[in-house]
């Protein structure tokens, strides 16, 4: 992870991703975390080994790394859960789309054909993915969540700035990463 966390300083962008379980909990419980720079993807497993997460934490406060998540908001809360904090300088693409015709829910497989032409296979999006071991299909799947982010990422502002419409995503940005809609509530169980 150390190594990890010097090589995505060097890139300055990272995609980012987690897989969760939230059924019957008032939390969402961290299954994996998929971090990807230009060159690597790293899947890191928290319920098969015991990580010292330092370096992801490390990272996630780095304003100088540009996160690019895909609908943010619930891994926003599972980073918060974990270390309380929400992470700087962060780019939802969801909202990145907004300003070009897609609307709030679009999918990512939808956001990643019409901006690669590549197609993400989803079929194991409502899986229990605290079950062990990981199926290889499984793992592919994690790694395609974050694979795309970044090229994505890219041609997003590409077509933002050709149409000057980079600043409109600027308040639902600031919204995202308000503290208060990620504080704990005591209540929950009400």
């Amino acid at each position: 992870l150390k190594q990890f966390y010097k090589e995505c300083q060097k890139d300055k962008k990272i995609g980012v991703d987690t897989e969760f379980y939230w059924k019957d909990t008032y939390q969402p419980r961290l299954c994996l975390i998929q971090i990807a720079t230009k060159r690597k993807i790293a899947i890191l497993d928290p319920i098969v080994y015991d990580l010292d997460l330092k370096y992801i934490k490390c990272l996630l406060e780095n304003p100088n790394i540009l996160k690019v998540f895909h609908s943010a908001k619930q891994d926003i809360q599972i980073f918060f859960n974990l270390f309380n904090i929400i992470p700087k300088n962060i780019f939802d693409i969801q909202i990145g789309v907004l300003p070009l015709g897609f609307n709030n829910s679009s999918s990512l497989k939808e956001i990643v054909k019409s901006f690669t032409d590549r197609d993400l296979i989803k079929d194991y999006q409502y899986l229990d993915w605290r079950e062990r071991p990981l199926k290889e299909e499984q793992i592919i799947y994690a790694e395609n969540d974050v694979k795309y982010l970044l090229e994505t990422f890219e041609k997003i502002i590409i077509q933002l700035k050709f149409f000057r419409r980079k600043s409109w995503i600027n308040d639902l940005h600031k919204n995202l990463i308000k503290i208060s809609s990620y504080r704990k509530e005591n209540s929950a169980w009400k």
